[in-house]
């Protein structure tokens, strides 16, 4: 099963049980024997794919970054019950390969708004090269770090995020400060 047809199966039962609401997606599937990973996602959440550098040092890289789905400034695409709500259809698909050691990194827009793509690799970065704990612990860890990353950077009025950038570039005027919103991290180590 492909990306989109699980995306279309969940909306379809989703519509069917008479839920009320919407949502923005982001989702992916791993296939480790092919080495690739296959993504569908609808609106501003997303997921950064963290490869190895060339030096091999432990350190890591964005190969892949999805981009945000918005019909507008600060109205991203969204899945929901209402006649005007994108449709599964709608979704940003993307295949793109995976090697072990890769990190993948999903994330809700709490996450991208307040935190920048170099920092999301530092933080990574710092937690793989230090300890020997499992990897299972690594990638709680690395979630932990990040999630509180950006809950920081939304309640503090000073910092540069992404979102103030991209609000200051919107609004034609200096914006700063984060973004208060909800914040959802899921992260894979790929071996």
């Amino acid at each position: 099963m492909d990306a989109l047809s699980v995306l279309q199966f969940a909306a379809k039962h989703l519509k069917r049980s008479g839920t009320l609401g919407s949502s923005v997606v982001s989702l992916g599937i791993v296939d480790l024997i092919q080495g690739r990973l296959q993504t569908a996602t609808i609106g501003d959440s997303g997921f950064v794919l963290l490869g190895k550098t060339k030096e091999n040092d432990g350190s890591h890289i964005i190969r892949y970054r999805s981009p945000q789905q918005e019909h507008s400034f600060g109205c991203p695409y969204q899945l929901g019950h209402q006649e005007s709500a994108d449709q599964p259809e709608d979704a940003m698909l993307a295949t793109v390969p995976v090697y072990p050691g890769d990190v993948l990194v999903f994330g809700s827009d709490g996450l991208f708004d307040n935190v920048s793509d170099d920092r999301i690799v530092d933080i990574v970065d710092d937690i793989l090269t230090k300890g020997d704990a499992p990897p299972a612990m690594k990638a709680r860890e690395i979630c932990h770090a990040l999630a509180s990353s950006a809950f920081a950077a939304s309640t503090d009025k000073r910092s540069v995020t992404p979102y103030s950038a991209a609000a200051s570039q919107a609004f034609e005027m200096v914006f700063s400060g984060g973004k208060k919103d909800d914040i959802s991290v899921v992260v894979s180590l790929l071996s």
